[in-house]
């Protein structure tokens, strides 16, 4: 009976820091809309049957996106299933792993906006990041998310979609929300095929355009 009690205390201790996390459920699943453009990138299904809030499920959450394999692309809206009455910003982040690595250094976050409803998330608030200038190559790798200020918003979680690349920062870590926990988040992006003259040679000349 010792040596059982030892393993026990032993698994306990192996589970990792996710264990206490909470979301709640939808009364029904709530579902999204259609695509707002034809390069929209998305990992949820078009439907969210549970939403999560700070501090119970993450203070921020972040989903890792790869650009088309045509290049280059441009940012320029950042769609999220999220509610709330006050400013949030759009939180963009590095992904020196790759987006199945946990997300990196901020790159930007001063793209503010109101979701304008109260929790639970009910619909996509599509905010403009075209300012941002954020251009990336084909296959090029990025994390976009928000931070939940713990006071009035929400966001929605997809646990029905095939695997993604969420990401939630909970009691001082990066979580893997969707190999852990099997949910992805709310959060869409939208590139937008760039042109440039054939005289700019280099990718740091392209890049220089928006600058």
């Amino acid at each position: 009976m010792r040596i059982l009690i030892l393993c026990l205390a032993v698994l306990m201790l192996a589970v990792p820091a996710r264990s206490g996390r909470e979301s709640e459920a939808y009364d029904y699943p709530v579902v999204s809309g259609e695509l707002l453009g034809d390069h929209e990138l998305a990992y949820d299904d078009g439907g969210f049957e549970r939403w999560g809030i700070n501090p119970s499920w993450a203070e921020e959450i972040q989903v890792g996106f790869a650009m088309p394999n045509t290049d280059p692309w441009m940012l320029t809206t950042v769609r999220l299933w999220v509610g709330g009455t006050l400013d949030h910003s759009v939180v963009v982040r590095e992904a020196p792993n790759g987006i199945t690595g946990a997300p990196g250094e901020v790159i930007d976050e001063s793209v503010l906006f109101n979701p304008g409803t109260p929790i639970p998330p009910v619909r996509w608030v599509d905010v403009d990041i075209s300012g941002l200038s954020l251009v990336l190559c084909g296959g090029e790798e990025i994390f976009i998310g928000v931070r939940l200020d713990g006071i009035d918003d929400s966001i929605g979680l997809d646990d029905t979609a095939a695997d993604g690349h969420t990401w939630g920062f909970y009691r001082g870590e990066w979580c893997d929300d969707t190999g852990d926990w099997g949910v992805n988040a709310g959060v869409r992006v939208i590139p937008v095929e760039a042109s440039f003259s054939p005289d700019s040679t280099t990718w740091g000349a392209i890049k220089a355009l928006f600058l």
